[in-house]
């Protein structure tokens, strides 16, 4: 498994997850299944399968993949403009409380993992986030910023962590 910090609430973790339980997260977590799709769950029991997988912030998942999914990672904190655009668009468009598997996601699926290859991480990072942005219904005065509130306990609670924390 391979993982790249691409700056502040940006991570990126390339290799395959299998049997996860059911958990959340603050971060927003976009999976690609480079080769070959990933499959998705809200309860433990539905399993949905997708080449592209955006989970809102918050929202009870669960991902496997395997070594031939080629599976490539994402996650964005809230506080980055992208991660809130994300969360929302999977909010809008998920088929399951905040799990958007993007039915036509297999051409950016493999231009991501080639873009990983030839370009690096955050080339990578950027061309998936840009097509997802695409692919949504973007509003137009854009994505909601952050409340100052949440920002501000974001930075309190990492200015006090012995490490960083996304």
């Amino acid at each position: 498994m391979q993982v790249w910090e691409l700056g502040p609430g940006r991570l990126m973790v390339a290799g395959g997850f299998s049997d996860l339980a059911l958990h959340h997260h603050p971060a927003v977590q976009i999976t690609v299944g480079g080769r070959g799709p990933v499959t998705v769950t809200s309860d433990g029991e539905t399993h949905d399968m997708g080449r592209l997988v955006v989970i809102a912030s918050g929202a009870r998942h669960a991902v496997r993949s395997n070594s031939e999914s080629g599976a490539l990672t994402l996650y964005l904190g809230l506080q980055t403009p992208e991660g809130v655009a994300l969360s929302t668009l999977s909010r809008n468009h998920g088929q399951h409380q905040g799990i958007w598997i993007v039915e036509d996601g297999q051409n950016l699926a493999e231009a991501t993992v080639a873009s990983l290859d030839q370009d690096g991480p955050d080339a990578a990072a950027e061309h998936l986030i840009d097509g997802l942005c695409e692919m949504g219904d973007r509003r137009a005065d854009g994505p909601r910023p952050v409340h100052p509130q949440l920002r501000q306990a974001i930075e309190v609670v990492s200015s006090r962590m012995p490490d960083r924390v996304d």
